[in-house]
């Protein structure tokens, strides 16, 4: 019974050591790194930002939301055109989703 109970054991670390290890892998939806070669032309993307101040114990939270006017696919980088609240921004992301550029001005 103990050789089965420590077999388990065994078994489920090794599971949770290999989860841990693939974690850096893993996308996450909040990082605009991970998500911007997802964008798709005509949508509407929603997002929140959330800020804590724990020295005044003190949560604040925005609502965005962008639309995607037009997407370029150049030879090196991905250039978005996007309606930030009804101001035109520019969104430049190279071929391995690194963040270039965001602003006003045309890239």
């Amino acid at each position: 019974m103990l050789k089965k109970i420590s077999s388990v054991g065994i078994i489920l670390l090794f599971l949770f050591s290999l989860s841990c290890s693939l974690l850096p892998w893993v996308k996450d939806p909040n990082n605009i790194y991970d998500w911007s070669s997802n964008f798709k032309e005509d949508v509407t993307y929603y997002y929140k930002v959330t800020t804590y101040i724990s020295a005044i114990n003190y949560t604040t939270s925005y609502n965005y939301q962008w639309k995607i006017v037009d997407v370029t696919d150049k030879t090196d980088k991905k250039v978005y055109n996007i309606n930030d609240d009804g101001q035109t921004r520019f969104l430049v992301v190279d071929k391995d989703e690194n963040l270039i550029f965001y602003g006003k001005d045309e890239y």
